[in-house]
């Protein structure tokens, strides 16, 4: 049983998960049930990257609404997949990444989506850092059920990254 560390999440102002990772105690396991009970640093929006006692690690970021808040090498890549730009995106998801080191600028993994008017995804792009690839996935669906009629995968962009 593991007891330095624990999983977190950090909401945005209207409720929503915009980023959670594993923590890790550099310190004492009473310091870590001392930190967690204190407001101090539980009602900063930053914890526990606020305090030098934690490390974080394994964290994934979602972004919501248009690609303003996306790290600005992150948006360059996106307007090139999406030449149009995502669209339907108000109140929705537009894309994730995770980091296994915590880095925001240059993930393990992404995931973009531009939505329909009904909120359907009719295409998604995939990032991996393994394969540094962009993987693209385009939906057909039923405009009464939502149902999916048609899914096409195709492996594109060799790749847009400079590592």
């Amino acid at each position: 049983m593991v007891i330095n560390q624990f999983t977190y999440v950090i909401y945005d102002n209207l409720g929503r998960a915009v980023e959670s990772g594993l923590a890790k105690n550099t310190n004492s396991v009473g310091f870590i049930l001392q930190t967690l009970q204190s407001d101090t640093y539980t009602d900063d929006w930053a914890f526990p990257r606020n305090s030098s006692h934690f490390t974080t690690e394994q964290i994934s970021w979602t972004y919501y609404d248009d690609i303003t808040g996306v790290p600005t090498n992150l948006q360059t890549e996106l307007n090139t997949i999406f030449p149009n730009g995502q669209e339907q995106t108000r109140g929705r998801v537009v894309m994730t990444s995770t980091s296994y080191t915590g880095d925001e600028q240059n993930p393990d993994a992404i995931s973009a989506y531009t939505y329909d008017i009904l909120g359907n995804v009719p295409e998604l792009y995939r990032y991996d850092r393994l394969t540094e690839r962009w993987h693209h996935f385009e939906y057909d669906f039923d405009m009464i059920t939502s149902n999916v009629n048609e899914m096409v995968y195709q492996l594109i962009l060799p790749t847009m990254r400079q590592e």
